[in-house]
C-alpha cells in the first residue's frame, strides 16, 4: 500500500476519533424524538425512586450500600446505553443494554432475603452472566412482577445478541441505504429505520418497569 494511502486512512481514523457524531444523533432525534423523551421521563421517575432508596439505608451498612450501588449502576449504564445508541453506535449500546438488563437482576436477587446472591457477589463468587436466569427461578421470592419479568426477557434475548460477534453485528456496520457499503464508525442507516424503531420500543418498554423494579428492591431490603 502506498505511503499515501496509509496516511489517508491515518487521517481517516483521527477525524473519526474527534467526531462528536451528531449527524447520526439529529437524525435519531429527527424520527423518534418522542420516545426518546419518554424514555428520559421513565429514567427521571427510576432515579427518584433510587434517591427515596438511597435516603433509607443506614450509612455504615455496606450491604445494603452494595445493593443499592447496583441499582444506581443499573440506571447510568441504561441511559449511556440509549446514548450510544441514538448516536449511532447500535452494537455498543446493546451490548452495555445486556450489562443493564443483568443490573437489575443482580439488584433483585441481592436484596432478597433468604437468598445468597448478595454474599457471593461481594465475595467475587457469583457470575451475572446468571442473573436474569436465576431470576426466573426466584421470581416470587424476588417478588417481580410476571408482566414485568416478561418484558425483561423478552428484551435480554433480542440484545444478548449484541454481547459477541454474530450476523446480527455484522450487519450494523453495513450501511443498507448505500448497498450494504461497510460503513467506519456512528451513523442512521435510513434502511434500518423498522429495525431501530423496535429496538427503541424494548428500551423504552424496559425503562418504563424499571421504576417498579427499583420499588421491588426497596420492599426486599424492608424485610431484612
Amino acid at each position: 500500500m502506498k505511503k499515501e494511502e496509509i496516511l489517508n486512512f491515518e487521517k481517516m481514523f483521527s477525524l473519526e476519533l474527534r467526531s462528536t457524531d451528531e449527524g447520526a444523533k439529529s437524525e435519531f432525534y429527527s424520527h423518534f424524538s418522542t420516545k426518546i423523551d419518554d424514555f428520559a421521563k421513565h429514567m427521571a421517575t427510576s432515579l427518584w425512586r433510587w434517591h427515596e432508596l438511597y435516603e433509607t439505608i443506614p450509612e455504615k451498612d455496606e450491604r445494603q450500600g452494595m445493593v443499592v450501588g447496583i441499582v444506581f449502576m443499573t440506571i447510568n449504564l441504561n441511559v449511556q446505553s440509549f446514548k450510544l445508541f441514538i448516536s449511532g453506535y447500535t452494537v455498543a449500546g446493546g451490548a452495555l443494554f445486556r450489562q443493564a438488563m443483568e443490573g437489575i437482576a443482580l439488584a433483585l436477587l441481592c436484596s432478597t432475603k433468604g437468598l445468597p446472591v448478595l454474599d457471593n457477589f461481594m465475595a467475587d463468587k457469583y457470575s451475572t452472566n446468571d442473573s436474569i436466569h436465576h431470576l426466573n427461578r426466584n421470581a416470587k421470592a424476588a417478588g417481580v412482577n410476571p408482566e414485568s419479568l416478561k418484558t425483561l426477557n423478552a428484551a435480554y434475548r433480542v440484545f444478548h445478541k449484541f454481547a459477541h460477534p454474530t450476523k446480527l453485528t455484522i450487519a450494523a456496520s453495513a450501511n443498507f441505504s448505500k448497498e450494504a457499503a461497510p460503513n467506519l464508525g456512528a451513523f442512521f442507516d435510513p434502511a434500518k429505520k423498522a429495525e431501530y424503531e423496535k429496538d427503541i420500543n424494548g428500551r423504552v418498554s424496559f425503562a418504563g418497569v424499571l421504576p417498579n423494579a427499583v420499588d421491588g428492591v426497596a420492599n426486599n431490603l424492608k424485610a431484612w
